[in-house]
């Protein structure tokens, strides 16, 4: 028992020294307000940008907008079905008052959440004639008709192929949003890693503290495995909170009701409108959250392996971000199948669709997620990358 005790202080000295550093403070600051920026563009929590009609012709603006729509994707919540398509497109259809609101404010007003989707996936939109809304936050196709128009409707299967039936309907806009936000989230985090990490070695070279602390009673071993750990720790720890703060604020303002929804009509905007099979929000929340935390801790062994083999910091950074970026090449090689390009870091810049879109992989007659499967090899490879680390690192100082 007595011999771990060193190796836990160790660890505590390596995790302070890292989170004592000025880099740490300023970068973990900058990141999280940057996170903050991505969140708010993302999830609108008071309806800034929302203005709404309601039944009796009061505009509604703000917290009574939205619970508005929350209300209404209430109503026509659950199993979505062509006769709850035409019910929802009535939406369309303003009574008098709503039209005389309308005409006092202009194209301010929008149409609930529910009705956009209907008009983005189902609505014919060559056989009528269309007007774009205003609004900042819903430049959507929407419609105008009189009261006895009949809308005209495309049949859910001759939008969505059978293997994602049946299609659930929830006020998933802003855990769709959040998706997105924690997704670009995670990868500025593995981003900020190498500014975190790369000192751990190369700032200790830098002021030839290698001597001193490398040839201790400690010994090497026990100084490079308590470095790593720290690294480690702290990458599992922000991503950890990255996800729960996501998670957890968006549950305070809107509930878990919209996690049940497809995620192929999450959003108005059709990223996830090809995923060959049925996946929820909260199905895809979760596989973003395990797939972004392995390319966390991939860019976390990046950097320690930069750190190792930079004389400096500076350079410790540039050469951790030429190695994560070097797997990109793979995605301008014909002969190589998407299953492969999308496991390149730099690949996950373009969306979290192409991901899910994948199909599912069989290990030993389990099947999983492409996702889990992606993360588990990035995993893998992290740990190929921080036993090659290791190995530099002896040859390095000597041992």
């Amino acid at each position: 028992m007595t011999g771990k005790i060193p190796m836990l202080q160790l660890y505590r000295l390596e995790v302070g020294k890292l989170v004592r550093r000025a880099s740490f403070a300023a970068g973990a600051l900058l990141f999280a307000a940057i996170a903050v920026m991505i969140y708010a563009g993302r999830v609108d929590l008071f309806g800034r940008k929302l203005y709404l009609v309601d039944e009796d012709g009061t505009l509604l603006h703000g917290r009574e907008a939205l619970r508005l729509e929350q209300e209404l994707a209430d109503r026509y919540g659950g199993a979505l079905t062509d006769d709850k398509l035409k019910e929802i497109a009535q939406l369309a259809h303003w009574n008098e008052r709503q039209r005389e609101t309308f005409e006092q404010y202009g194209s301010q007003i929008g149409y609930p959440y529910i009705y956009y989707l209907i008009s983005c996936y189902f609505l014919r939109k060559n056989s009528i004639t269309v007007r774009t809304g205003s609004l900042e936050s819903r430049s959507v196709t929407s419609i105008e008709l009189s009261d006895d128009s009949a809308i005209p409707l495309r049949r859910i299967a001759d939008v969505f192929p059978d293997s994602v039936l049946p299609m659930r309907l929830a006020y998933s806009l802003p855990w769709s949003g959040m998706l997105e936000s924690m997704i670009l989230n995670l990868l500025g985090l593995g981003l900020l890693m190498f500014f975190i990490v790369v000192p751990a070695f190369s700032e200790e070279r830098m002021h030839k503290m290698n001597a001193l602390l490398f040839t201790s009673k400690l010994g090497k071993k026990k100084c490079f495995l308590a470095k790593a750990a720290a690294a480690y720790s702290l990458g599992i720890v922000f991503a950890v909170a990255v996800i729960l703060l996501h998670v957890l604020v968006t549950f305070a303002f809107f509930g878990d009701d919209g996690l049940s929804g497809s995620i192929q009509i999450a959003d108005m905007y059709s990223e996830y409108q090809d995923l060959p099979y049925v996946k929820t929000v909260g199905g895809a929340i979760l596989d973003a959250a395990v797939f972004y935390t392995a390319d966390v801790m991939f860019a976390v062994s990046i950097s320690l392996l930069g750190s190792v083999l930079a004389p400096n910091l500076l350079m410790g950074i540039v050469l951790s971000a030429v190695l994560w970026a070097a797997p990109a090449v793979v995605i301008f090689l014909k002969s190589v199948s998407e299953q492969v390009r999308l496991l390149a870091p730099a690949a996950h810049l373009t969306g979290f669709s192409s991901v899910l879109s994948m199909p599912e992989v069989t290990i030993f007659s389990v099947t999983i997620p492409y996702s889990y499967a992606a993360a588990g090899i990035l995993l893998l490879l992290s740990g190929l990358i921080l036993m090659f680390a290791a190995g530099s690192y002896r040859r390095i100082t000597g041992e």
